[in-house]
């Protein structure tokens, strides 16, 4: 029987989690992630876009705002140290 996309994605988060953090659960964990997918045919802007991630959603919505900053230009990078 073929897993439904729900099931996919968190076996997918499980094992992205597995390779990123081999070994380390909850608070041991040093790196966080999110997926997103969507439909190609009806593609991001008309279908449904999928998140699942391995964080707290809050630190996730942080996360995707400074991509999201970072590509439109809006976000400067330093080296300088504070």
């Amino acid at each position: 029987m073929a897993q439904t996309q729900d099931e996919y994605m968190r076996s997918l988060a499980a094992a992205l989690d597995d390779l990123l953090n081999p070994g380390l659960k909850g608070d041991k964990r040093k790196i966080g992630f999110a997926l997103l997918t969507y439909d190609f045919d009806a593609g991001p802007k008309d279908g449904r876009v999928n998140y699942i991630g391995n964080g707290q959603r809050d630190d996730v919505r942080v996360a995707m705002k400074e991509v999201i900053a970072r590509w439109e230009g809006r976000y400067a990078e330093t080296t300088a140290k504070q």
